[in-house]
C-alpha cells in the first residue's frame, strides 16, 4: 500500500472536507474499553470473564446480488490498551468447503472479513486504501483452522501477536475469535499520529459459500454497507468511536474536529474556531514542533514553511499549509 500525497493547494479544500464528512457519516457504535480480557478460543463466555454479552449486534445488509438467504450473522466488538477484539458467529451456514483445490480464492470460502482503518480521513479518498487500512480474512475452521490472509502485504499467516480460535458446531453455525494487538497495526503505519486512540473505521462481512466449489459465495452479509467495496473504497465502512483513549484516560464529550482551523494557509497566525484545551502541532515528518494550551490562535511565524498537522483535545488531525 503506498503513502497517499496531498498537493499543498488542495490542503483548504481537504479540511474543510473531512469536517463535513464525518459529520455526515454517523458513528455507528460507541465503545468503552473493556475491563476484561478475550481468549480467543472460539468460546463465547459471557459470564463476565470476557467482554462478551449476550446481545449481538445483526449484520443485517445482504448483498443486493445474493442468491441465496440461509446464513444469518452477528458480531461484537471489544477493546483494551493493548487489544482489539471481534467475535462473529454465522447461523444456518450448513455447507461446508470442500478444500482449498476446489476453492483457489480465499475470499470465496466460508469466512469472516473485517475492514479496519486507524485513519479517519483516508476514506476520502476512492478507489485507495491508505497506509493506516487494512483487509483481513479467516476461514471456517473445519477446514481451515488457521487460513488468514490480508490485504496488506506485510502481513503472513499466523502474524505475531495475534490470535484467532475457531469453534465448528457441524449444524450449519461456527463462531470466530479474533485477537488483533493494536501495536500490529500501528507497526504498519508509518505515521503513528494517524490514529488518534478515539476514532477508527470498522466493518465486517459474513460469507457463505453454499456450494463447496469456486464461484459459490451467494450468501453475503454485511454489518452497514453491502456494496461489497470496502476492499478499495474505505469511505464505505463505518465510524467506532472508542470513548475510553486506547492508552490513555477516558476523553469525553469530544465530537471529531470539534474545533478546527478557520485558516489552512497561514503565514503568521493559525486561527482556531474555539478555545482548545491542548493543542499539539507536528511537522510532515511526525515530529512534534509545538505543544501549547487554552488558545483560539497560535502564532506560526517561526514555523519553515511546509505542510503541518494541526491536532485540538485529541481530535482527528487537520492539516494546513505554513506560506
Amino acid at each position: 500500500m503506498k503513502k497517499l500525497i496531498l498537493l499543498l493547494s488542495g490542503v483548504a479544500f481537504v479540511a474543510t472536507i473531512v469536517s463535513a464528512q464525518l459529520q455526515t457519516n454517523k458513528t455507528q457504535l460507541t465503545l468503552h474499553k473493556s475491563k476484561v480480557v478475550c481468549t480467543p478460543d472460539g468460546v463465547v463466555k459471557t459470564d463476565g470473564t470476557e467482554p462478551w454479552t449476550s446481545t449481538w449486534i445483526t449484520m443485517a445488509a445482504e448483498k443486493s446480488t445474493n442468491t441465496v438467504h440461509e446464513m444469518t450473522a452477528f458480531f461484537q466488538i471489544a477493546y483494551n490498551d493493548e487489544y482489539f477484539w471481534i467475535v462473529g458467529q454465522q447461523k444456518g451456514n450448513s455447507t461446508i468447503d470442500t478444500g482449498a483445490a476446489a476453492i483457489p480464492n480465499t475470499w470465496e470460502r466460508d469466512d469472516f472479513e473485517t475492514f479496519i482503518g486507524l485513519d479517519t480521513t483516508t476514506w476520502l479518498y476512492k478507489g485507495v486504501y491508505g497506509e493506516a487500512d487494512f483487509q483481513f480474512r479467516e476461514q471456517r475452521a473445519t477446514t481451515f483452522p488457521w487460513m488468514f490472509d490480508d490485504h496488506n502485504s506485510a502481513y503472513t499467516n499466523n502474524p505475531k501477536g495475534w490470535a484467532i480460535g475457531n469453534v465448528d458446531a457441524g449444524d450449519g453455525s461456527f463462531v470466530e475469535e479474533w485477537q488483533i494487538p493494536w501495536a500490529a497495526l500501528e507497526a504498519v503505519t508509518a505515521d503513528s499520529n494517524k490514529f488518534d486512540g478515539n476514532w477508527m473505521k470498522f466493518e465486517i462481512q459474513a460469507a457463505d459459500n453454499t456450494t463447496g466449489a469456486a464461484g459459490g459465495r451467494d450468501d453475503q452479509r454485511f454489518w452497514i454497507n453491502s456494496s461489497d467495496n470496502e476492499y478499495q473504497d474505505s469511505r464505505t465502512t463505518s465510524v467506532v468511536y472508542l470513548a475510553d483513549k486506547v492508552g490513555g484516560v477516558a476523553v469525553k464529550n469530544v465530537k471529531l474536529n470539534n474545533i478546527i482551523t478557520t485558516n489552512t494557509i497561514a503565514t503568521d497566525v493559525l486561527r482556531l474556531s474555539a478555545t482548545a484545551q491542548v493543542v499539539n502541532i507536528y511537522d510532515i515528518t511526525g515530529k512534534l514542533v509545538l505543544k501549547t494550551s487554552n488558545v483560539n490562535s497560535i502564532n506560526v511565524s517561526n514555523f519553515a514553511p511546509g505542510l503541518y498537522i494541526f491536532r485540538a483535545n485529541n481530535q482527528q488531525a487537520i492539516k494546513f499549509v505554513k506560506k
